[in-house]
């Protein structure tokens, strides 16, 4: 369904098209959204995506995230560390980088100089923030970054009205993060810019369902698309006393992207908070390295036959 998901989406940009450069972005991100579609990597010699924590640090406090409550270390990834993966990445045709994962990714001070490399390189990137320090520097170092439509600027706005938004997530100021995005568009508009595509997402709660078709009201047509999901009850609830009942029944298409973290570690996926599940280093290894290790191996091996016990994060994660 993720995978269907994604082509929908692809295919629902055709409108911005309008050159041939943009048609030849158009159909590698036709190509890329296929790609993602298939969730059997076992013979694939690279992963089609890298998700690269720059720092785990945040500067909200969500309650249906548990970063801040995490006993991993928490830093900043090293520019020399950055720019040998995306060389790596790039050598390996990489298509895309997601620069986040447990933290605010526009807190890194050097975010600006990882966005500008990666373009460099060819590839796309996609951002997910809170949208907090989306303006003044952070905004023209987006905007300058040689961005086109196959990269994505998402913010998490998890609620209509200024009192669910704040509730929701601890430390973000409402009124800051709405003019942000929309300036953000108003600006990238007015330079006729191709990219990065804009989009706010939405993930339903007990605290916010009653403000969710309100909330895609407001924002249809002021952004490129918003996108409504629903939080991840495992993910919200993880390293608490009390778990949920989760019985998995199908393998998962995180695990065919390659996770890492700020010190180069690579984990099995985001669910991993505290990096108890870490099969290589990227500072000492390559990617090929440690995609094509034993361990990953083995994991994709287990989803494949859906023998989800063998892994205690994988069978309790929803």
């Amino acid at each position: 369904m993720a995978g269907v998901n994604i082509i929908k989406k692809a295919v629902g940009q055709l409108q911005q098209v309008r050159s041939i450069d943009d048609a030849k972005i158009y159909a590698r991100k036709i190509s890329d959204a296929a790609i993602h579609g298939v969730t059997n990597y076992l013979g694939r010699p690279s992963p089609p995506q890298l998700q690269i924590e720059p720092t785990n640090i945040c500067n909200a406090d969500c309650i249906s995230c548990p970063t801040n409550r995490a006993r991993r270390k928490r830093g900043y990834m090293p520019m020399e560390l950055f720019k040998k993966i995306i060389d790596d990445a790039a050598n390996m045709r990489v298509r895309s980088v997601a620069l986040y994962m447990h933290g605010e990714p526009l807190l890194h001070p050097h975010f600006g100089d990882m966005l500008s490399y990666v373009k460099e390189k060819g590839i796309a990137f996609y951002i997910r923030t809170n949208g907090s320090a989306l303006s003044g520097r952070k905004a023209e170092e987006i905007l300058s970054a040689g961005a086109d439509f196959t990269d994505h600027v998402i913010v998490s706005i998890l609620g209509l009205s200024k009192d669910v938004h704040e509730l929701v997530m601890g430390n973000v100021q409402h009124e800051r993060v709405v003019n942000n995005v929309l300036k953000l568009v108003e600006t990238r508009n007015s330079r006729g810019l191709r990219g990065p595509v804009i989009e706010v997402i939405f993930y339903e709660m007990a605290e916010n369902t009653h403000e969710k078709q309100a909330f895609l009201d407001y924002w249809s047509g002021k952004v490129d698309r918003v996108f409504m999901g629903e939080t991840s009850v495992s993910f919200a609830n993880y390293n608490l006393a009390e778990q949920p009942a989760i019985v998995r029944t199908h393998s998962c298409a995180e695990i065919h992207h390659m996770w890492v973290f700020w010190n180069g570690d690579v984990t099995l996926c985001g669910q991993d908070i505290n990096g108890e599940y870490i099969f290589g280093n990227l500072e000492h290894q390559t990617i090929s390295d440690v995609w094509n290790s034993e361990g990953l191996m083995n994991i994709r091996k287990i989803h494949k036959r859906n023998e989800f016990g063998k892994i205690p994060i994988c069978s309790n994660c929803g």
